[in-house]
């Protein structure tokens, strides 16, 4: 499959932690811009069934891409639509970023979504995918997920929120705000590898400033709640779900242009490379 970057001189918007300067060996590991058929998510290029139980229900892609000033200027490919709609039992794929898990530094994951109705309950969104003693690139993997987003309902049928967490569920994740159903956001989650246990970093903005170099102050950070990432087998990549639970329920929503990278000036470059 092809990669898309885009670079068009922007920066900004990526996922991190605190202002830190740009990492020596930064780089853009992954860009993912669905650029496939209309059809099921499963078994295209590297992305893999992230449950530990095998399941037959998969996650389609749609021609419906998102766009984003500054980050993804032009629709490219296609977009992961995320539905209760014919559906009943959880899915979560994960997008292999990197051969080996980056265990130092900062890693961020960024990505558009809309969600297109409100949600009837709270539910996970995305997260970061870490390796385990399972390994990763196998399906019917259940990988580690950290620096975790969910949904929940808004004030009203026009609003919703987001949730936030480094590595916990969704009763004990922080709310960080309401947003507009039916409007494109830029998410960007952040992971810093801090020496010791229980202290790495997870951060997260919402449409942050696109013109800078370095991250800018996030939304929220978290660091004492948890476990960290396996310091062995590091962070590999990022999951998205279609959630089932008794108090989960999928929103109806749209995820596209996912960026996987070691430093936030990486997330936003400036023209088109095909990796």
């Amino acid at each position: 499959m092809t990669f898309k970057l885009k670079l068009s001189a922007m920066l900004c918007l990526a996922a991190g932690c605190l202002i830190t300067a740009p990492q020596a060996n930064a780089e853009l590991l992954k860009s993912e811009n669905f650029e496939y058929e209309v059809g099921p998510l499963n078994g295209n290029s590297n992305w893999i069934q992230a449950t530990a139980a095998t399941v037959t229900e998969t996650i389609d892609m749609v021609a419906e891409p998102l766009t984003y000033p500054g980050y993804q200027n032009e629709a490219v490919g296609l977009s992961v639509h995320i539905t209760p709609d014919g559906h009943e039992t959880t899915q979560s794929f994960a997008l292999k970023g990197a051969d080996e898990g980056v265990n130092s530094g900062t890693v961020y994951a960024s990505f558009l979504f809309k969600l297109n109705a409100a949600p009837e309950k709270n539910s996970w969104l995305f997260s970061f995918a870490g390796g385990n003693k399972n390994g990763y690139v196998n399906n019917n993997t259940n990988l580690s997920q950290h620096g975790r987003l969910f949904v929940a309902p808004g004030s009203d049928d026009t609003k919703f929120k987001l949730l936030a967490s480094k590595n916990s569920a969704v009763g004990t994740s922080v709310e960080i705000g309401e947003f507009n159903v039916g409007e494109t956001y830029l998410a960007i989650i952040g992971y810093q590898f801090v020496d010791g246990r229980k202290n790495d970093v997870s951060s997260f903005w919402i449409n942050p400033a696109t013109d800078q170099t370095v991250a800018p102050a996030p939304m929220f950070t978290q660091k004492t709640e948890a476990a960290d990432v396996s310091e062995t087998f590091g962070m590999q990549g990022c999951r998205i779900y279609q959630y089932f639970s008794g108090t989960m329920t999928p929103p109806d929503a749209n995820i596209d242009a996912i960026r996987f990278a070691t430093d936030w000036a990486s997330l936003f470059p400036a023209g088109d490379l095909t990796l």
